[in-house]
């Protein structure tokens, strides 16, 4: 009796024969939806860092951004702390010396029940390594446009922006002192009227 039973509970245990198993894909089917997803994650910070990259880790942004939190203008108008958005417009030429940047800043001021939002506006440009701003202004949602060019440390040496006042005028020609005699002397021509 005993052998039986344990005949028979023997073959409850052993696998039934002929049972297959999926394919490479029904074994694999995980792996693949993993490395589909990582992909398309790399791929996607990719084209921002070449898209965004070269203005993110510029010279101009960062001093763009360093001079926004410490404006006293900024503050009042958006509170503290500031926060630039993911998306920032323009283009940096270091060869050139040459920027033109765009933001967008959010701040914890409420303002209608809404965060408060600003647009940027800055045009730099670099003498000898230096940068230094042209143009600084914000536009602060449904108000005017300000320029902060007063609170900002200001341009590099040799660099004023133009604004008609700081416009080079001619020397006066009171001052200069007056050219010397210069007498040429020119030789008499043939006259023509004795040919004809």
């Amino acid at each position: 009796m005993q052998t039986t039973a344990q005949a028979s509970s023997h073959a409850n245990r052993e696998p039934p024969p002929n049972v297959k198993r999926g394919g490479w894909f029904g074994r694999n089917w995980l792996r693949l939806c993993f490395l589909l997803v990582l992909l398309a994650v790399l791929g996607g910070v990719g084209g921002y860092l070449y898209k965004f990259g070269p203005i993110l880790f510029s010279t101009p942004y960062h001093q763009t951004i360093a001079e926004l939190r410490h404006s006293p203008q900024v503050k009042q108008l958006l509170g503290e702390p500031i926060h630039d958005g993911w998306f920032p417009v323009g283009s940096v030429n270091n060869d050139e010396g040459e920027a033109r940047l765009y933001l967008k800043l959010h701040g914890p001021k409420m303002a209608d029940g809404h965060e408060s939002t600003a647009d940027v506006s800055v045009q730099a440009r670099s003498v000898e390594g230096e940068w230094g701003f042209t143009q600084f202004d914000i536009t602060p949602s449904g108000g005017q446009r300000l320029s902060l060019m007063d609170e900002i440390s200001g341009p590099p040496p040799d660099l004023l922006p133009f604004n008609g006042n700081n416009a080079q005028t001619p020397p006066s020609t009171t001052e200069a002192t007056p050219p010397p005699d210069v007498k040429i002397d020119i030789p008499d021509m043939p006259s023509d009227s004795g040919k004809k």
